[in-house]
């Protein structure tokens, strides 16, 4: 049996935040080489962060010492995949494809004060982390095609989606707690899942906004409001993990069908 560490991200619902904007963006138009490279590159930089994270010493300084090597060249040719590959899908699109880039790239930048601070794990910090997942639809969805308009309400639906989710998660966790902190947390996530499902349906009902996209939005939300509602043990996690994955399942389905 293997005793070698994984240096694959662990953050599971990482990979569910990443792949429905790239799906997203890719699905808006045509599959142009900007597009392709400009997702792989995305893919390619988010696999390297966990051997990144290993060999900074961030997963512990034992572990840094048992797998700094491997997780250094695991790193660097993934840096380097990213780099390149981000390179031939900035050259190879138009000027908007290049100023949707600097979205996403400023939302990383944005988390540097966290990663520096150590303090990557908080409520904040992964609320910037879901802010760049989003921001990821722009650049490729422009890349395929698309309009500004399609990029920014796709990126917005995510942020709100995403955000949500987290929240949950965080109030999950929290639940079975007593504080202050529990019950802010706990109280922000229903608050906030309510005020966007009336949102969405209002403005629906009130033509501002298209019956298709308020249907975008609702799936998570009738699934942050239902896990605020029914209590659930922390242990389910994985089970809520993959229910959020069936509901931004229909959210994108939603979305191409714009």
């Amino acid at each position: 049996m293997s005793t070698t560490r994984s240096l694959w991200p662990r953050e599971h619902g990482a990979y569910a935040e990443l792949a429905f904007p790239i799906l997203t963006g890719l699905s808006a138009g045509a599959a142009t080489v900007a597009a392709l490279c400009l997702g792989a590159a995305t893919v390619a930089f988010f696999l390297a962060h966990e051997p990144m994270a290993v060999a900074s010493g961030i997963r512990g300084g034992r572990l840094r010492d048992a797998e700094g090597s491997r997780a250094r060249v695991r790193a660097g040719w993934l840096a380097a995949l990213g780099l390149v590959l981000g390179t031939v899908g900035f050259a190879a699109g138009s000027g908007d494809v290049r100023r949707a880039v600097l979205v996403p790239v400023g939302a990383v930048l944005a988390l540097l004060p966290w990663i520096l601070a150590g303090r990557q794990k908080t409520l904040s910090a992964e609320i910037v982390v879901v802010a760049a997942f989003a921001a990821v639809v722009l650049p490729l969805a422009v890349a395929a095609g698309a309009t500004w308009r399609f990029a920014w309400t796709a990126g917005g639906v995510w942020f709100v989606s995403f955000t949500l989710a987290t929240l949950a998660v965080h109030a999950l966790k929290l639940r079975h707690k007593r504080g202050t902190a529990a019950r802010w947390v706990v109280r922000l996530t229903l608050g906030l899942a309510l005020a966007v499902a009336l949102a969405a349906i209002g403005a629906a009902l009130g033509g501002w906004l298209s019956p298709l996209l308020a249907a975008a939005i609702l799936p998570p939300v009738a699934l942050v409001l239902a896990l605020a509602a029914v209590p659930v043990h922390p242990r389910n996690l994985k089970r809520v993990g993959w229910a959020l994955v069936g509901a931004n399942s229909l959210t994108w389905l939603c979305l191409f069908l714009l």
